[in-house]
């Protein structure tokens, strides 16, 4: 069997952007240089014309005060994962194949190998998410704010790539949605959601083993009196 591959905590903020039917394009800024970000088609949103008419999708650091520069926008906060221990068991084992140099043997008429690796199960750890957007205008917020009730509905499946690009699949659950809009002034408001999501997910933090296995019989000795 192949190496299982592993899982770690930035697959899951890939795969949230991703949920959301996000894409990367070639954005120009204001000062003509070219970048690269994830954006997203909304019905019925325009966005900036940097971003080629689409809405730009961030990812900001847990703990820092953010504001928005584009408008509308949306931005992913992920928040610090917790050890689910309602989900931890023992550490089974995830994946066992023939180990790099590894030399045929049968024993006992069973075939295999003198030597394997072993991957143990991942460590079952809850992830959480906010997902924040800003509009300039209600009638467009309502519009994000739709979009993004159908991408986080009450429950909902999140897929995420592993090392070797196989998908997991795993449970999200939408916590909450907050209103946070502010009044910038009396001719400007911002409109904003926090949706609140939470991620039944897991990560690998155990190194591969390798274990030698048995290349002979056991030999039962009889004694006589």
């Amino acid at each position: 069997m192949p190496d299982p591959g592993t899982i770690e905590e930035t697959a899951y903020d890939k795969g949230v952007v991703e949920h959301l039917g996000a894409i990367i394009e070639e954005c120009t800024l204001l000062d003509g240089r070219k970048t690269y970000s994830y954006v997203v088609s909304i019905d019925g949103v325009t966005g900036d014309e940097r971003y080629n008419g689409k809405v730009p999708i961030s990812i900001i650091p847990v703990s820092t005060a953010y504001h928005p520069d584009i408008v509308p926008s949306i931005a992913i906060r992920p928040g610090e994962p917790t050890i689910a221990d309602d989900r931890l068991l023992s550490l089974d084992i995830a994946g066992r194949w023939a180990a790099p140099g590894a030399k045929e043997v049968t024993v006992g008429g069973v075939s295999g190998f003198d030597r394997y690796q072993i991957r143990r199960s991942p460590l079952p750890v809850d992830f959480t998410y906010e997902i924040i957007m800003y509009a300039p205008k209600r009638n467009i917020g309502l519009l994000m704010r739709s979009f993004l009730l159908k991408k986080f509905p009450k429950h909902e499946s999140l897929s995420v790539q592993d090392s070797v690009g196989d998908t997991r699949t795993y449970e999200m659950h939408l916590e909450s949605i907050s209103n946070n809009s502010e009044l910038a002034s009396i001719a400007e408001r911002i409109i904003s959601y926090t949706f609140s999501v939470r991620i039944v997910g897991e990560i690998d933090v155990f190194d591969i083993e390798t274990n030698q296995a048995a290349t002979s019989s056991p030999t039962i000795g009889i004694t006589t009196a």
